[in-house]
C-alpha cells in the first residue's frame, strides 16, 4: 500500500473519523455545470462548480483507501482552479471542461467501487443498501466518464457496468438476499475501472 505524507495521512484520518455519511443517491452535479458552459454562462457555471466541489469533498470523507484518497485529495483543488478559470472567462471550449470532468468521474467510479468492495467484505459494518448504492454509482460514473470523453466503453467494461447496475437494483430491493454473483460482479467492475475503458477505434455518438 502506498504511503502518503504525514500531513496527507493526518488530514485524511480526520476526514475519515469525522464523516459517517452514507452513499450518495445521485451523481455529483457536473451535468448542470456542463449545461451552463455549453450555454456560455461561465460565471453561473463557476458557482455551480463550487457546489459540486462540496459534494466531492463529502465523498472524500467517505474514502477508505489510502491510494484513492490521496488522489482525491490531489484532485480536489482542481475544482477551485477550474472554477476560477470559468469565472475569469479563460476557458473557451467545452472540450477542455469535459476532459477534466472525465478525470473526476473516473476517479469517483474507482472510489465507489472500492467502497462497495469493502462493504461487501465487511457485512457486519456496512448495510447492503449502501453497498447497492455504491455499486450503482461506480457503474454510472464510469459510463459518464466515457460520455465526457466521447468514447464508448469496451464490450467487457460495458458488461461489467450493466451487471453492476442490475446488481445494485437487486441488492437494493432485497438486501437480505444478495445474489450469489454479487462478489464476482463487484470484482469485475473493479477491473473495469482500473484499466483503459475506451474502444481504440470509433467515437461515441
Amino acid at each position: 500500500m502506498r504511503t502518503l505524507s504525514r500531513i496527507t495521512m493526518g488530514v485524511l484520518a480526520v476526514m475519515l473519523a469525522a464523516c459517517t455519511a452514507s452513499a450518495q443517491d445521485e451523481l455529483i452535479g457536473l451535468e448542470k455545470v456542463h449545461q451552463l458552459v455549453v450555454a456560455k454562462q461561465m460565471r453561473p457555471a463557476a458557482r455551480a462548480l463550487s457546489e459540486v466541489s462540496v459534494e466531492f469533498r463529502r465523498e472524500l470523507g467517505r474514502c477508505h483507501d489510502e491510494a484513492i484518497g490521496g488522489r482525491m485529495m490531489q484532485t480536489e483543488p482542481k475544482f477551485d482552479a477550474l472554477g476560477a478559470k470559468l469565472a475569469a472567462g479563460t476557458v473557451t471550449t467545452v472540450g477542455a471542461v469535459e476532459k477534466e470532468f472525465a478525470e473526476y468521474d473516473h476517479l469517483l467510479a474507482e472510489h465507489h467501487q472500492q467502497l462497495a468492495a469493502d462493504g461487501w467484505a465487511r457485512p457486519r459494518f456496512t448495510k447492503m443498501e449502501t453497498v447497492a448504492k455504491d455499486v450503482g454509482l461506480a457503474a454510472r460514473y464510469l459510463e459518464r466518464a466515457a460520455r465526457w470523453e466521447k468514447q464508448p466503453l469496451t464490450a467487457e467494461a460495458q458488461k461489467a457496468v450493466d451487471d453492476a447496475l442490475a446488481l445494485a437494483k437487486q441488492l437494493g430491493a432485497e438486501p437480505t438476499n444478495p445474489p450469489a454473483t454479487s462478489a464476482a460482479v463487484i470484482d469485475a467492475l473493479g477491473q473495469a475501472v482500473k484499466r483503459p475503458t475506451r474502444v481504440a477505434q470509433g467515437r461515441m455518438q
